[in-house]
């Protein structure tokens, strides 16, 4: 009896955190590729209002103390951008400038020689469309948000987004890992609280069998 419950103690515990270990596997490959895209998409997106901002007040970027604060911005989110004026020359550029400019004249003439393949639309907001693509020689994926100021300048943003599928299995390879772990503790520790408290217990059910046995010597 005394192993009985103990056992049911630890069992009922294994089962609970084996339940919302095998919880947590199932949301990170349901909802934490979302959760990556959504993430990514308002960090390009903050990107692109800050660029827009500081566009309104200094359209020329000649300003050293606007261009800092976009280069911050950028530089928080991992992202590479362009301002092009209305006859094609780069105002503003962050991270590797040359190639976005050739990228941007890919968009222009209609071509994707730096890609893949076609680029997907992702998200389409007031002024600006965000694009999925993946780059040729590297194989990278990458998000592009593209926008034209009121005065005819050109937004350029690219951001790298990594593999979603290996991340998430990476993750739950881990999560797995120390789920195992956590429950092999576990089982060892409650084995041993509840011992310490089951005892007493167990004691008080042997004094009431005896009792129910008219034995009323036991205390």
């Amino acid at each position: 009896m005394k192993k009985s419950i103990r056992y049911k103690m630890a069992a009922l515990i294994v089962i609970i955190m084996t339940l919302s270990m095998a919880s947590l596997v199932i949301y990170s490959s349901l909802f934490m590729e979302k959760y990556y895209t959504k993430t990514k998409q308002d960090s390009i997106k903050e990107v692109y209002y800050k660029i827009k901002q500081v566009g309104k007040e200094d359209s020329t970027f000649s300003d050293d103390s606007s261009t800092k604060s976009v280069n911050k911005t950028c530089e928080k989110a991992g992202a590479t951008s362009i301002v092009v004026d209305d006859s094609g020359n780069v105002v503003y550029d962050y991270g590797a400038g040359k190639m976005l400019e050739d990228r941007w004249r890919d968009i222009i003439f209609g071509r994707n020689i730096m890609q893949n393949k076609t680029p997907t639309l992702v998200e389409k907001g007031n002024g600006y469309k965000i694009h999925s693509t993946v780059d040729k020689e590297s194989s990278d994926k990458y998000y592009e948000l593209t926008s034209t100021l009121s005065n005819g300048y050109t937004i350029m943003i690219r951001m790298s987004v990594e593999s979603f599928k290996e991340s998430i299995s990476i993750s739950n390879k881990f999560y797995l890992g120390i789920g195992v772990v956590a429950i092999l503790v576990a089982t060892i520790i409650i084995l041993i609280v509840t011992s310490r408290y089951t005892k007493p217990l167990l004691e008080l059910a042997d004094i009431s069998k005896r009792m129910s046995n008219l034995d009323f010597d036991v205390k």
